[in-house]
């Protein structure tokens, strides 16, 4: 029996053996100037991150370079969970690129060069070298970000879902009304209220999410309850009327505010589209670090 038992313990170790190799192979190397805390433990300089792990800045930025080619950073005092494919920012700034996705308070950001911040709920995006697209946690789009282009985002809270409100040039494509919202960049499709009589006018609309797939190069459909016409756009683009329903809309939305899938979606005023103008102007590289 001995010579059959051998050879069957000796495959089971091999394959113990190969499965704790894959269960350790690191998917990159975070760097600092300075110390960087992996998973509790401060180390110096520069130090393997494997799925899963927590980094947490100092005093200075780190950077994160993936075995696949993926790079992230941190800004001081940040902190995220680390993936192959993504990071999860809990706190602090971060910026992406090569693909390398964030995600942050329920938000997932993607696109090939992207910067991320969180302030409480609110979380701030720019767009560096390259368009960027956030979506919900459920896969709907938010809004789509050009290159130079900042957005605040604030996740409501738990319970009836604001509706959704957007502003626009109602469009037909191809039968159906579809809205680009002036702030968010997003197109949806327009059903019921009577849109089809607002073509080519910029409009405020209200309503809820729809079912069934949207049409016309839309990310979804809203059902509309309420529609408020600002008259016909005659650029067909939101231009000097887009700023004139802002400026009547009340409230935060002077500052292009509006709701998508639970998510407010301002004009981003904070530090990340400072430092996202600050390098738009000299051509330097962006700081991570808090203003």
């Amino acid at each position: 029996m001995r010579p059959i038992v051998k050879p069957f313990l000796a495959g089971a170790l091999l394959t113990s053996m190969s499965v704790l190799s894959a269960a350790t192979t690191g998917i990159g190397v975070v760097v600092s100037s300075g110390s960087v805390t992996v998973d509790n433990a401060v180390v110096a300089s520069n130090a393997t991150v494997f799925d899963g792990n927590t980094v947490q800045t100092g005093a200075t930025s780190s950077r994160l370079q993936l075995n696949n080619g993926g790079i992230a950073q941190l800004g001081a005092d940040s902190t995220a969970r680390v993936y192959s494919d993504h990071m999860i920012l809990e706190k602090g700034f971060g910026q992406s690129s090569g693909k390398y996705g964030v995600e942050a308070n329920t938000l997932k950001i993607s696109g090939e060069s992207a910067k991320v911040a969180i302030y409480g709920k609110t979380v701030e995006v720019a767009a560096l070298g390259a368009p960027v697209v956030v979506s919900s946690s459920t896969g709907v789009q938010i809004a789509n970000l050009m290159p130079g282009r900042a957005l605040a985002f604030t996740p409501q809270d738990s319970g009836a879902m604001a509706p959704t409100t957007l502003s626009g040039v109602v469009r037909n494509v191809g039968g159906a009304y579809v809205l680009t919202d002036c702030t968010s960049n997003t197109t949806v499709q327009l059903t019921g209220g009577g849109v089809e009589k607002y073509a080519k006018h910029m409009i405020k609309v209200t309503g809820t999410p729809g079912s069934g797939t949207a049409a016309g190069g839309a990310s979804q459909i809203i059902t509309v309850s309420n529609v408020e016409d600002q008259g016909h756009a005659k650029s067909g683009s939101c231009g000097a009327a887009g700023a004139a329903v802002a400026a009547g809309s009340g409230g935060s939305a002077s500052t292009g505010a509006v709701v998508i899938a639970g998510i407010a979606v301002a004009a981003g005023l904070g530090a990340t589209a400072g430092v996202l103008a600050t390098q738009n102007n000299n051509s330097s590289p962006v700081t991570l670090s808090p203003e």
